[in-house]
């Protein structure tokens, strides 16, 4: 679980094959911004939490074929106006690194102004979204 997603991006990872599953919640998109941060806590940027997070899947036995991914989070939830499109640029990195690492998007939900509480089932890869004064859903 991960709770009250505004800006920040959560990727759920989930192998059908082997049934593993994982998730990253990072708030930025690049490490190059302080790099000795991203050494200790890589989970923190996209650019670097994703690969590790892949990295422990592969340790746990993950196949590594037919993994599916599912973005969620990316919002600009201020309401001031957005000078450094924080969610924006978090949703692209997102995308890039799954086109990199060879994951297929098979759920999103992304951009808008809300803030996301996300569950992974880490048995099923089913994902539920909840946002407050809305019904819960699943991706």
């Amino acid at each position: 679980v991960t709770y009250a997603l505004g800006s920040c991006i959560a990727v759920c990872v989930f192998d059908p094959v082997s049934k593993l599953g994982a998730m990253i919640h990072y708030v930025l998109p690049d490490s190059t911004i302080d790099k000795n941060r991203a050494r200790t806590q890589p989970a923190m940027f996209a650019d670097s939490g994703l690969p590790v997070l892949m990295q422990e899947l592969a340790k746990a036995g993950c196949t590594g074929r037919g993994l599916q991914a599912k973005v969620i989070g990316g919002a600009s939830i201020t309401g001031a106006p957005q000078v450094f499109n924080v969610g924006k640029r978090n949703v692209m990195a997102a995308k890039k690194l799954m086109w990199k690492h060879n994951l297929r998007i098979v759920g999103s939900e992304v951009g808008g102004n809300i803030s996301r509480t996300v569950r992974l089932d880490t048995t099923t890869g089913r994902v539920r979204v909840t946002t407050p004064g809305m019904p819960p859903r699943e991706l």
